[in-house]
């Protein structure tokens, strides 16, 4: 059945889930896991799709790292070899459908977020 528009606005007085009346937004989470990588070896972060936030490289012995939407190393590289510098973000905003797995060849402290 058809309403008038004044019965719309007044169905809406209330907050939707996230919504800031005062500041006229919706709120958004980002939400996500974290892990950290501080050896030489080969890492599944996560296994099934999902969504890089971030990899930074905090620190440590630094050497080559290689990223794989796989539950191993191998298939489908996200990040071909490369050896980061200290503070350096590897990705961010990345999605991959089969898995997140890290090789890292030296004592390389990873942070990964994700979800």
């Amino acid at each position: 059945m058809w309403q008038p528009l004044e019965y719309v606005r007044e169905a809406l007085g209330t907050l939707l889930a996230g919504e800031d009346v005062a500041n006229n937004v919706m709120k958004v989470e980002n939400r996500g896991a974290a892990a950290s990588i501080t050896t030489a070896a080969t890492t599944t972060i996560k296994s099934g799709p999902g969504h890089v936030n971030s990899i930074r490289v905090a620190g440590g012995v630094l050497g080559a790292v290689t990223i794989y939407d796989n539950t191993a190393a191998s298939g489908t590289v996200i990040l071909p070899e490369v050896t980061p510098i200290q503070g350096q973000v590897l990705l961010e905003n990345i999605e991959f459908s089969i898995g997140l797995t890290i090789v890292t060849a030296a004592a390389s402290i990873i942070s990964v977020s994700y979800r």
